[in-house]
């Protein structure tokens, strides 16, 4: 006996669904609203029907069926409406579980794969025949700067680097890129040329020799006034402490030792 094949009547089964919805009382379960017309196809509108989780999961499982007989699987509004019913599978709305069924997941998901191949395969690759600019790399650059490796990147890190010393400024002794070099004579009084005459810290140059050095006014008890540049290498100069003289330039304090006033230079 030859079996018979019944077709069905997707655009049917989903406005009978919604009919079914608008002409009832509202469910005092948890609900969902849905655009009977599809937002991404039809633009905004008013037409919503209030679904439950489960109706609202085989309304779209409908429409993705209706576009894909209608229009063909790779149309863009089927795959819009197959993008819908992929989110419909990801997405947990209200702690409510979606209506899974492994077929149907199995299914969707072979469609959706084949959908991403062919749309972005070749030319229709969004990044298709482009080159990015060296200001766009410095930019991706920057953006990752503040992404902070794995704990699994870490650990390899961690077993790159053991038995090997490291101090301030990178590797020592045998692991060190140096090792065993010494400079000539030309380059050790190049070296001394640049480094006379400057004061320098562990960041840089302190005083005067920073160009980030703030000008400061300080008034004594006598009334005596001097102006200084940087306040902290002037401090540890002159015996006196950095800290309490910001202090008695916010505020903080009246004085320190015969400091009355300090106030910054324009």
């Amino acid at each position: 006996m030859q079996s018979v094949r019944i077709v069905m009547n997707y655009l049917k089964v989903y406005c009978n669904l919604i009919r079914k919805a608008e002409n009832r009382n509202l469910p005092e379960d948890y609900t969902e609203k849905h655009h009977t017309f599809p937002v991404s196809i039809f633009g905004k509108n008013k037409r919503i029907a209030i679904l439950t989780a489960r109706e609202h999961y085989i309304a779209h499982v409908l429409l993705e069926k209706i576009y894909i007989k209608r229009y063909g699987l790779y149309d863009k509004r089927t795959i819009k409406m197959t993008y819908a019913h992929h989110m419909m599978k990801i997405t947990n709305k209200g702690n409510k579980k979606r209506y899974y069924n492994s077929y149907l997941y199995q299914n969707l998901k072979k469609r959706f794969v084949n959908i991403l191949r062919e749309t972005r395969k070749g030319k229709n690759n969004p990044m298709y025949g482009k080159i990015m600019s060296q200001d766009e790399r410095n930019k991706i650059s920057e953006d990752r700067k503040g992404i902070k490796p794995s704990m699994e990147t870490r650990r390899k890190m961690s077993e790159a680097q053991k038995g090997e010393k490291h101090h301030l400024y990178g590797k020592m002794g045998e692991n060190s890129p140096s090792y065993g070099r010494t400079h000539s004579l030309e380059s050790r009084r190049k070296m001394s040329e640049s480094r006379s005459g400057k004061q320098n810290c562990m960041y840089g140059k302190i005083g005067k020799n920073n160009p980030n050095s703030k000008y400061w006014k300080i008034t004594f008890l006598g009334g005596d006034e001097i102006d200084i540049c940087g306040m902290n290498s002037w401090a540890k100069e002159n015996g006196y402490n950095g800290g309490c003289m910001h202090n008695v330039y916010t505020g903080k304090s009246k004085k320190h030792k015969d400091i009355i006033k300090v106030c910054i230079l324009d």
